[in-house]
């Protein structure tokens, strides 16, 4: 049977989609407590450095495990 992609191409697919997963869990969180108090929290190194660095990989992982000959 044929497949449309390779095994290389699965295998960036698979890692492209955990980089993509931790990337959201990094971005999660920082509910606050009381809805009527601005937390600070929103604002820390994961969710403006950290997390978009992994989501930005791993959206490009993607295009390039789907583009990729088998």
């Amino acid at each position: 049977m044929n497949s449309i992609f390779g095994k290389k191409n699965y295998l960036f697919m698979f890692a492209s989609i955990a980089l993509l997963v931790i990337g959201f869990v990094l971005l999660s969180g920082g509910e606050a407590s009381d809805p009527y108090s601005f937390s600070e929290d929103i604002f820390n190194t994961r969710r403006l450095i950290v997390s978009p660095f992994f989501l930005i990989s791993g959206f490009s992982m993607l295009v390039y495990s789907i583009m990729l000959k088998p």
